[in-house]
């Protein structure tokens, strides 16, 4: 999107901000708005704050944890401040999922069925960066050892971290000029801590032993990542050819030959390479945009 400055008074240059991001964000004239300088970049933000909090009731059956839990990380995960729930289960169910799924929110019980999940901390850009950095980290910290007995606390963490960052976006934290391939980065980068789980479960389900080129294709993963991670901390674009070039030459190819002697730890390798590399593709539109 390009914009045109005009001259306004000896030395000042302004320009006109596009009408779709005013009205998402409810701006009128007199608003005040947030300027920042990063990395040679100029991020305009919204400081106006709507006083009217986002408030959804959910009515959940006894019903298993899992769809509770689906029920009411959607609603956190779509941005609303305030979370009703009529639940007729165990209340632990509540509270376990409210510290395990969502950052910044605490359960406040209203009645024997009746609870209230009211955000007692909002995201900023801040520590929106600071955590999209952290699930790099650990998700390099799963990659290390896929056979750690660390695999799904940090596979959990993963998951907490990734709905925040959902939150954030929803409801608009931070310049919305680079959204859409922020959230595709983000949630393939969640996809990839969620392979690395699955093939854990696998390990130790099937009792599987690694062969010594599944060691070295789990070596190539990482490096696959590393490059990944740099390339967005770096901003860094050239990288992203450096993620393809193995992910095809040496991923595919030896994937193919390890098929036949290893075929289940060989597919799990192969799916984190592949999302590793649909994770790049994002970053492209990402760096362009800013």
């Amino acid at each position: 999107m390009n914009r045109k400055l005009v001259k306004h008074g000896d030395v000042t240059l302004m320009v006109s901000l596009p009408a779709k991001w005013i009205k998402s964000k409810k701006l009128k004239q007199g608003d005040e708005i947030e300027l920042l300088e990063e990395d040679g970049s100029l991020k305009i933000n919204s400081t106006s704050k709507n006083t009217q909090k986002k408030v959804i009731q959910l009515n959940i059956p006894n019903v298993s944890q899992r769809s509770t839990r689906i029920h009411i990380i959607n609603a956190y995960r779509a941005g609303f401040d305030t979370i009703n729930v009529h639940f007729d289960g165990n209340e632990k169910t509540i509270q376990e999922i409210t510290e395990k799924y969502l950052i910044g929110f605490e359960v406040f019980k209203k009645g024997d069925s009746d609870y209230i999940l009211d955000t007692i901390s909002e995201s900023t850009n801040e520590n929106f960066e600071n955590i999209i950095q952290r699930q790099l980290h650990i998700i390099s910290e799963l990659l290390t050892d896929l056979s750690s007995p660390d695999v799904p606390n940090y596979a959990q963490k993963v998951i907490r971290y990734n709905n925040f960052l959902n939150r954030a976006l929803s409801k608009g934290i931070f310049s919305t000029l680079s959204t859409s391939p922020l959230h595709h980065f983000l949630n393939r980068t969640y996809f990839i801590s969620r392979e690395c789980h699955y093939f854990y479960k696998d390990i130790k389900k099937e009792k599987l032993k690694l062969t010594k080129t599944n060691l070295e294709l789990i070596q190539n993963l990482q490096q696959m990542f590393e490059l990944l991670k740099k390339s967005y901390l770096k901003k860094d674009v050239k990288l992203i050819s450096k993620i393809h070039e193995i992910e095809e030459k040496i991923i595919i190819e030896k994937g193919k030959k390890s098929l036949q002697k290893s075929p289940l730890s060989t597919h799990h390798i192969l799916q984190i390479g592949r999302t590793i590399y649909l994770a790049a593709s994002p970053l492209i539109a990402l760096f362009e945009n800013k």
